[in-house]
């Protein structure tokens, strides 16, 4: 296959994902194409295909950076048609990212649209223009079935904190950094029962008295008789 074929090929590969993200958003394919990397995978095969017979100039190019070894590299066809394929194949995967992030966020697609076409032609002014948007909408609302707390500390991870209680039930545990904005708030899935913690709690149905000690897997654990309610001490 000659050059000029696998530089033209590079985008033809590229763009039925793009119609699918910019024409069919929220289809279940679409959503599914934009969580996977495989779309990328034909188009660094031309990159592969192009950059291989001008390695060596390649190499040379990337290894000790300056502006005359790119200029010497954009005059072979090859080198050229490599850095185009790797640009088309950046140009996707940041779209991919785009889409998923629009999705969570609830933006429009009328106004996605124009961003990720404008992101096809001219990637660096779509990707910024999409920050400054993303950075003024507010947090996603939590799934059904959870509710938010405090993030459990600075290291974002971690299990519930202690107030994470609803109708009386112990929330499972820390779910995810809600929509991953960096907001420090949670979102947590109640369930009914023991806690995923490490210790049980004096609220939790495992706890053997006030104080806090582990549990084994599987199991629940009850207070002796003389500490149950009404018991005699």
């Amino acid at each position: 296959m000659t050059t000029p074929t696998l530089f033209n090929l590079a985008f033809t590969l590229a763009a039925p994902f793009w119609a699918l993200l910019i024409l069919a958003p929220g289809w279940r394919w679409t959503d599914r194409i934009a969580a996977s990397p495989l779309p990328m995978v034909p188009v660094l095969a031309v990159y592969v295909a192009l950059a291989v017979p001008v390695f060596p100039q390649l190499w040379a190019a990337v290894s000790h950076p300056d502006l005359a070894g790119f200029q010497e590299l954009l005059r072979l066809g090859g080198g050229a048609g490599a850095i185009w394929a790797q640009v088309i194949a950046w140009d996707l995967f940041l779209g991919q990212w785009m889409y998923r992030e629009a999705r969570e966020l609830s933006i429009h697609p009328l106004v996605m649209g124009p961003l990720l076409l404008l992101t096809v032609l001219l990637s660096p002014v779509g990707v910024l223009l999409f920050l400054a948007l993303r950075a003024g909408r507010p947090p996603p609302p939590p799934p059904a079935g959870c509710h938010t707390v405090a993030a459990p500390g600075p290291d974002r991870c971690g299990t519930a904190p202690e107030d994470a209680v609803s109708d009386g039930r112990r929330a499972r545990g820390c779910r995810s950094d809600h929509g991953g904005s960096g907001s420090g708030v949670w979102c947590v899935r109640s369930q009914g029962g023991g806690g995923s913690r490490r210790g049980a709690s004096a609220s939790d149905d495992n706890a053997a008295s006030g104080r806090a000690t582990p549990r084994e897997p599987a199991m629940i654990r009850t207070p002796p008789p003389n500490q149950r309610g009404g018991g005699r001490r």
